[in-house]
């Protein structure tokens, strides 16, 4: 038996054991906003699975919180500056 058909005899021997890969890769996962979020199709409840990850723009809870407390206090609120030259 070649060490190819030994490696995916073995992936498929092992169905129920998380993968190291997986096991790496968990901490990202949970930390991504919607994660196992599911929604209402016509044919039943689905789980929302994204395939193009660079695309699709998730929410990543480690950055958006270093942007909510470290860099957005820095920011400054232009708004109500555009609104009173506006009333001018």
């Amino acid at each position: 038996m070649s060490v190819i058909s030994k490696n995916i005899k073995q992936m498929f021997n092992n169905k129920n054991k998380t993968s190291d890969l997986e096991s790496y890769f968990k901490p990202f996962r949970d930390n991504i906003a919607g994660v196992d979020q599911e929604f209402m199709s016509p044919l039943g409840k689905k789980k929302i699975v994204y395939a193009d990850w660079t695309a699709s723009g998730r929410l990543y809870r480690p950055i958006e919180e270093k942007l909510l407390n470290e860099i957005g206090p820095l920011l400054p609120i232009p708004i109500p500056k555009l609104l009173l030259l506006g009333l001018r």
